[in-house]
């Protein structure tokens, strides 16, 4: 994307985000169920984007783990 999309794409969010001084504080059932399907919704996607990284998640891990030599930890440094 384009930086200026990335700006508007903020800016659209933050005017949303803040919050109005005379909201009404009542929140009716279909509000709600907005709140869980925005819930539902940030949980699959998060499981879309590890289902997509996965390869790359266990190559990251794989590479920080440290190879192990069969000798007791406290035996390799001498």
């Amino acid at each position: 994307m384009g930086r200026r999309v990335l700006v508007a794409l903020a800016g659209a969010t933050a005017l949303v985000l803040i919050p109005s001084p005379a909201a009404a504080q009542y929140l009716d059932p279909g509000a709600s169920s907005v709140i869980v399907q925005v819930i539902i919704a940030g949980l699959v996607g998060v499981a879309a984007v590890v289902r997509l990284y996965w390869s790359r998640i266990k190559a990251f891990i794989a590479s920080r783990r440290r190879p192990s030599t069969g000798v007791p930890t406290d035996q390799q440094d001498r």
